[in-house]
C-alpha cells in the first residue's frame, strides 16, 4: 500500500479521494490531510442511512421475504384450524 502524497500547498482538512477502475466503476472516499487533534471534525457525511437507495431496497426486500415466510408458515395452521371446525361429512 502506498501513502497518497499531496502538495504542500494543499488545505488542511478533509479531502475526498476517488479512485476510478478500468470498467468504469467509481469510489471515494475521504482522507484527511494533517494530523488528527482533539479538535478535528468527523469527516463530511453522505446523509442518513434511509436516504441511501440501496439501503431502502434491501429493506423493502427484507420486509417482503419476512412477510413471504410467516405468510408460508400461518397459512397452513388456519387450514388446519377452518378443517377441524367443520361439521363432519363437508
Amino acid at each position: 500500500m502506498t501513502n497518497p502524497v499531496f502538495p504542500s500547498d494543499f488545505p488542511i482538512g478533509y479531502a475526498e479521494f476517488f479512485a476510478t477502475a478500468v470498467n468504469g466503476a467509481s469510489v471515494s472516499t475521504w482522507v484527511l490531510v494533517g494530523k488528527r487533534t482533539a479538535s478535528t471534525p468527523p469527516p463530511p457525511g453522505t446523509g442518513a442511512w434511509w436516504t441511501d437507495r440501496s439501503v431502502v431496497v434491501r429493506l423493502v426486500f427484507l420486509v417482503g421475504a419476512v412477510g413471504a415466510v410467516g405468510h408460508l408458515l400461518l397459512r397452513p395452521r388456519a387450514h388446519r384450524l377452518r378443517k377441524r371446525d367443520r361439521p363432519p361429512g363437508t
